[in-house]
């Protein structure tokens, strides 16, 4: 995403758009966006109303973030355009991006927490647009990768914690963490999911010793992406669509309908 927003402003463009390689957007969905940007001179960062594909049930415009504990909140959908501290898909304006880009520690997860946060510090504002519409897999690269899901959510909850956590509330995050991985651990255990569970706890400690030592052992984050018996690497993802859903050309057919 850096790279190509690099690209996008040597090539003079006002904004950004940002959709995962599992989503599509509706017809308008950008031009309402830019509209909106457009209309608010304050606003930052747009994002559209979030469709489950198949289903077509809403699930997220936006989200709170409570930086004392990294705990974050999403809101399913909105009557009414709505300020949030994060958005997921979203389009960016050029301003925000002269200042800021994605923080590469993250990877996959937080990272758009993360950006919205700093683009808020900055005195943006972050709303969710729902008469933008779009549909997404949601979660269909990661799942298709074991041990990603579990190894990333626990490690960048804490690179987040050691980025905007109070000092007085960081033991507090890492408790809360600690708990919630335990608690991860035992489901993918109890479901026979040992390599998912295992890297729950790897991904745990590896966001610890980022938080306290500021380095991440990388054969780790290796091992959560390609090792393990994974031979799955994330453009395939893409170009294949993954899992059961064999590609979007179904997804699209039917948006076409």
């Amino acid at each position: 995403m850096n790279i190509g927003t690099k690209a996008a402003l040597q090539n003079g463009c006002k904004y950004v758009f940002y959709l995962d390689s599992d989503a599509e957007l509706e017809p308008e969905a950008v031009e309402r966006l830019v509209g909106y940007l457009e209309r608010h001179g304050n606003c930052g960062i747009a994002g559209p109303q979030h469709f489950r594909y198949p289903g077509g049930k809403p699930y997220f415009i936006g989200g709170w973030v409570d930086v004392r504990t990294a705990w974050a909140t999403w809101v399913g959908t909105a009557s009414a355009p709505t300020d949030f501290d994060f958005v997921g898909n979203a389009l960016v304006r050029r301003e925000v991006l002269e200042q800021i880009e994605f923080d590469e520690q993250f990877f996959t997860y937080y990272a758009d927490v993360d950006f919205c946060v700093r683009a808020k510090a900055l005195g943006y504002k972050v709303t969710g647009v729902p008469s933008a519409r779009m549909h997404s897999f949601q979660g269909l690269s990661s799942s298709t990768i074991p041990g990603l899901r579990g190894y990333v959510n626990g490690r960048n909850r804490l690179i987040f914690v050691a980025k905007h956590t109070p000092r007085h509330f960081v033991l507090v995050a890492i408790g809360l963490m600690a708990l919630i991985s335990g608690l991860r651990f035992g489901s993918w255990a109890l479901k026979g999911q040992i390599r998912e569970a295992a890297f729950v706890l790897i991904g745990f400690t590896s966001g610890f010793l980022m938080l306290v030592a500021k380095k991440e052992p990388s054969t780790w984050r290796d091992l959560a992406i390609r090792g393990l018996g994974n031979r799955i690497q994330i453009s395939e993802v893409v170009q294949r669509g993954g899992g059961d859903l064999s590609s979007m050309t179904t997804f699209r057919r039917d948006r076409q309908k």
